[in-house]
């Protein structure tokens, strides 16, 4: 518990850097949706790995695995979810969790229920698959 607690503080601390406002995180660590960590300090634009129990993400370029819950607003890479993978605007790649929702995908949702509220090139896999348009 102490290697974790001494991790966890190391992390916030190099986490912080001055330079780090422009430029996007590698790695992030969500709590719950913005409360997180992530090197360098940028937890709105991630381009490596986020992982958590349900994040928030605007920018994703690389893969997001959570336990309950995945957001961003666009998404290029994977991402993973327990319960439910939603992209506001855009997804380019796999979406995969009970629940997938995107605005506009290129790629494949995989799950129970896949909605695509706008445009759709690949494919769903699921029980429930709903595309306005498929090209």
């Amino acid at each position: 518990m102490k290697k974790i607690a001494l991790a966890a503080v190391l992390l916030m601390v190099l986490s912080f850097p001055a330079h780090a406002a422009n430029s996007v995180s590698h790695l992030k660590l969500s709590l719950w949706s913005y409360l997180a960590v992530a090197v360098p300090y940028n937890i709105y634009d991630v381009k490596g790995l986020d992982l958590g129990f349900g994040s928030t993400t605007d920018t994703l370029t690389g893969a997001q695995i959570d336990l309950i819950w995945a957001k961003t607003q666009y998404m290029k890479g994977a991402s993973l979810s327990g319960i439910a993978s939603v992209t506001r605007r855009h997804a380019s790649g796999l979406q995969m969790a009970p629940v997938t929702v995107s605005r506009e995908l290129k790629g494949a949702h995989v799950g129970a229920f896949n909605i695509s509220t706008r445009r759709l090139t690949g494919a769903q896999v699921g029980f429930y698959n709903y595309a306005d348009e498929v090209t």
